[in-house]
Order: structure tokens, then C-alpha cells, then sequence
């Protein structure tokens, strides 16, 4: 079994190592956002768009997000708690995005049974990645959530910018109508 598998179902079940132990060929890391935002973006029924574009999109900014996390949190760590840090988070993180695969599924089932295990999975990949960070970085759960939920601004702020960049393009209705008009 290829390492980057095997460390992704380690991953899932809560089996973490140091970060020096996260290292792949970049290929492997771009190839996994790569299947995720097909997956995401192929079951995506709010955008409206040819499906490369959809696909192109999608991918860049599953891409972005990962890569401004783990520039986020390694910015945290050196500057901001003093501490060394050497390696990336980036691979880390992709790992991270395992739960993800399990999204385009829920739009099977009816919207209430999918909102629930929607929010399931989102509190599983919070967990999870929180967890791995810690100890991967051998540090305090807490810290990393602190980290996080400092990033959660400029996560905010990105979302309204591609939303807005969506919706310049046409491709969802933005801002939502508000219910029942």
C-alpha cells in the first residue's frame, strides 16, 4: 500500500505521527486535492457551469484553502507563539481532507438525514485535524484550536470572495433570496 494511503487511514483513526513523517512527492498531495474537488465539484448542484470550469475552479480553491491554512498556521507558530518549526503542514492538512470523500454520498440521502451527517462529518474533520496538528507538532490541542479559530476571519473573507467571484460569473445566485420570497 502506497505511504500516502496508508498515513490517510492511519490518519482517520486517530493514529498520528511527527510531522517530519509527512512527506510526499508533491504530486501525491496535488493529486489527492485534485480528486477532491472533482468529487466536489462534480456533485455540486448550486454552481452552474460547464463542468471543467466547475472542476478548474473547484480545484484551485480546494488548493488555496489547504495552502492558506497551512501557511497560516506555520506564520502562527514561528511568529506569533515563537516557536521552531520546520517542514511544511501542507501535506498534513491534505490528509485532513479525507472526511470530504464522504460528502458527495450524503447528497443521496433527504436533506434532513444529510444536514445532520453534514455536521457530523464537518465536527469529525475539525477534530481531526486539530488533532493531528497537536501531535504532530507535539503541542497543546488547545493551541491549535487557538490558531484556527484565529484563521477563521480570514477564512470568512475568502468565501465572500469567491462567492462574489461566482456569482460576477453567473454561476450561483448571489445574495441568497431570503426564504419564502
Amino acid at each position: 500500500m502506497p505511504k500516502f494511503i496508508a498515513d490517510l487511514l492511519d490518519l482517520l483513526r486517530f493514529r498520528f505521527q511527527p510531522l517530519s513523517h509527512y512527506v510526499y512527492p508533491a504530486w501525491q498531495p496535488l493529486g489527492w486535492l485534485a480528486l477532491a474537488a472533482i468529487l466536489g465539484g462534480s456533485a455540486s448542484t448550486e454552481v452552474q457551469a460547464a463542468l471543467p470550469g466547475k472542476l478548474a475552479f473547484f480545484f484551485v480553491l480546494t488548493l488555496a484553502e489547504t495552502a492558506f491554512l497551512s501557511i497560516w498556521l506555520m506564520v502562527w507558530w514561528k511568529w506569533v507563539l515563537r516557536r521552531p518549526f520546520t517542514g511544511s503542514l501542507f501535506p498534513l492538512l491534505t490528509l485532513c481532507t479525507g472526511p470530504q470523500f464522504l460528502v458527495p454520498l450524503v447528497a443521496l440521502l433527504p436533506p434532513r438525514s444529510s444536514a445532520i451527517i453534514l455536521l457530523t462529518i464537518a465536527i469529525y474533520n475539525l477534530v481531526l485535524m486539530v488533532s493531528a496538528v497537536a501531535a504532530a507538532l507535539e503541542e497543546r490541542r488547545r493551541t491549535v484550536l487557538l490558531g484556527m479559530m484565529a484563521y477563521l476571519p480570514l477564512a470568512l473573507i475568502f468565501s465572500q470572495l469567491t462567492h462574489r467571484l461566482m456569482a460576477g460569473w453567473g454561476w450561483i445566485a448571489w445574495p441568497v433570496a431570503p426564504v419564502g420570497s
